[in-house]
């Protein structure tokens, strides 16, 4: 593994994640604050490279928000298998990425998508469909493996035999990708709200 250069790469960078937790916020409150400035020239942007397709506008939505917490969530259950440092460092690269999404939501008070965006809310309204379906699976896909296994745990009454809970994990991710390919769906193919 020391001799492939991207793991290397990755690695050395890695050692820079120790700031990872400030350069998350800032890109929070950077997006969330001023991001409205700039949200409309980049929907205006991205509907004019793809076309304003609605469909591929709504999987760009989706994976704006989807494939970082779904990059998190594999970093969770392999945590055993990727080396801290380059775990620690994809999560922070993962969540400023979701982070980043922010500024399609934050800092309107009060005020309507179609007078936030404008003449792009065309482009906007499937780009946040795909986002808030992204959201949604996600925490869907968390709820479910968490009350999977606290029902399991409880019903265990001890802690769960390693065998057991390696059959659960796997129950778990099943599960998982079940409720993501329908968060995924709803993304594609769920009616746009009026």
């Amino acid at each position: 593994m020391r001799n492939r250069p991207l793991v290397a790469g990755l690695v050395a960078i890695s050692r820079w994640s120790k700031v990872g937790t400030i350069a998350v916020l800032v890109v929070l409150l950077t997006s969330g604050v001023i991001g409205h400035q700039y949200v409309k020239p980049f929907v205006r942007w991205l509907g004019a490279a793809v076309g304003h397709d609605e469909l591929v506008l709504r999987a760009l939505g989706w994976a704006w928000l989807g494939v970082p917490l779904v990059v998190i969530a594999l970093l969770v259950s392999l945590r055993v298998r990727v080396a801290p440092r380059l775990r620690l460092f994809l999560a922070f690269t993962a969540l400023a990425l979701a982070a980043s999404s922010a500024m399609l939501v934050g800092s309107r008070r009060g005020q309507s998508q179609q007078k936030v965006f404008g003449d792009v809310y065309p482009d906007a309204q499937p780009l946040g469909y795909g986002w808030g379906a992204a959201g949604l699976s996600i925490f869907a896909m968390f709820v479910v493996a968490a009350l999977t296994y606290i029902i399991a745990g409880k019903l265990a009454g001890t802690p769960l035999p390693h065998p057991t809970h390696q059959r659960i994990g796997r129950a778990v991710v099943a599960m998982c990708v079940v409720v993501l390919l329908a968060g995924l769906w709803l993304a594609l193919t769920g009616p746009l709200p009026n």
